[in-house]
């Protein structure tokens, strides 16, 4: 196509045409030279490749970790420096995780002890003051529910008792036997 352009121009020598054709094909061989020095590099990664993966193969099945050993190889190449800078950072960063999961932690005792305690103060389950994404929520609607079981459990346990009836008071003995004895009082047998 550009072949073509050019030779529409009439201004254009035969000579410049000929120029053009040869370095057209020298670019195109050039070309040709790097992709296929690219392919055959990619052939010896490949291979290079497998050849890795079975020497972590042997060492996996000497017993060594195939991951840690990847690890171990990449520390190296980064240098002492950089291994030392990502090794603080890490134990701060680990510091960080622990402190919030501590803090977490606490937080979800304080959740479940509220919980807790709002059942017992009679408070109904949806007075639960923590969003439903917090997991604090979860927490106290978990001690309520519990604490509710509890209670259902220690009401089966023991049964509330009804109220004895009142005592009725002792009728007054006049010697004469019971009223609404027809037969009168029984002779003592001592007599």
């Amino acid at each position: 196509m550009a072949r073509q352009q050019l030779s529409r121009d009439a201004s254009l020598k035969p000579e410049t045409l000929m120029a053009y054709d040869m370095s057209a094909r020298q670019a195109g061989e050039r070309i040709l030279s790097f992709v296929s020095q690219i392919e055959r590099l990619m052939e010896e990664k490949a291979e290079i490749a497998e050849e890795m993966k079975a020497v972590k193969a042997t060492a996996a099945a000497e017993g060594f970790d195939k991951d840690i050993i990847s690890l171990v190889i990449k520390r190296r190449a980064m240098g002492r420096d950089r291994v030392e800078e990502q090794d603080q950072l890490l134990e701060t960063y680990e510091h960080g995780l622990m402190t919030a999961e501590a803090t977490v932690g606490s937080d979800l005792e304080a959740a479940r002890d509220r919980g807790d305690a709002a059942f017992h103060s009679g408070e109904p389950r949806t007075a639960n003051p923590f969003l439903k994404d917090d997991p604090r929520h979860a927490a106290w609607d978990r001690a309520w529910v519990q604490a509710a079981a509890e209670a259902a459990e220690d009401a089966e346990v023991l049964p509330a008792l009804p109220a004895p009836p009142a005592a009725l008071p002792a009728p007054e003995d006049d010697g004469l036997g019971d009223a609404s004895d027809p037969d009168g009082p029984e002779p003592d047998p001592s007599d």
